[in-house]
């Protein structure tokens, strides 16, 4: 399965990676996917809020499989994958193509904070190493650096970059992206705050 932006709509959840006694709990894992399963429209793993920069190849490996095996296909999966080096990145999305998941949500690579231009061939170069859906994910306060606008929607027209997680923490350019995104591309909010906000002014989620 893969992701377009229609599917990009409603609540998206960024779901916690439980551990017991220093190791994945796939018991917790199941569960709390069992309990949201049916409540929200899709599940994100391993990302900022699923600490995915702290798990191993191998832990990510199964904290996708536990959560499959528990949904059967009842909602998709996103994998959170992020870095401060495209060619690390690139690689990490390489590496997941055997995994079932839908699509990545991509963060700006972080602490280095490349201009606009480097943002956008980073982006390009993931985009590039997958036929599965890419969503950008501009969170400047964790990340140091700001997608803008203009590069967002010149990102828009590659297929299969399908949307963005909204942390910008800056209203006005939230909604003038709103306002000018093209068709095929989705803008959910990442700001639980903002979420209400964001629906009247025409966000998907």
């Amino acid at each position: 399965m893969t992701l377009s932006a229609s599917d990009l709509r409603g609540v998206w959840l960024p779901l916690v990676t439980p551990f017991r006694d220093g190791a994945l709990d796939e018991a917790s894992l199941a569960r709390l996917v069992r309990h949201y399963a049916g409540r929200v429209d899709g599940f994100i793993l391993g990302a900022t809020t699923g600490e995915g920069m702290a798990l191993s190849a191998r832990e990510t490996k199964r904290l996708v499989e536990v959560a499959a095996d528990t949904l059967a296909g009842a909602a998709p999966l996103v994998l959170g994958v992020s870095g401060a080096i495209t060619a690390r990145v690139v690689e990490a999305v390489e590496a997941a193509a055997a995994l079932p998941v839908a699509g990545y949500l991509i963060a700006s690579p972080y602490y280095v904070r490349p201009s606009q231009e480097g943002l956008r061939r980073h982006f390009e170069a993931i985009a590039d190493a997958t036929d599965r859906a890419v969503i950008l994910y501009n969170i400047a306060y964790r990340t140091g650096v700001n997608l803008s606008n203009e590069t967002m929607l010149a990102l828009a027209g590659r297929a299969n970059i399908v949307g963005v997680k909204d942390c910008c923490a800056d209203p006005a350019q939230s909604a003038d992206l709103i306002r000018r995104r093209p068709e095929g591309f989705a803008v959910l909010t990442g700001e639980d705050g903002s979420y209400a906000e964001a629906l009247g002014q025409g966000a998907d989620g």
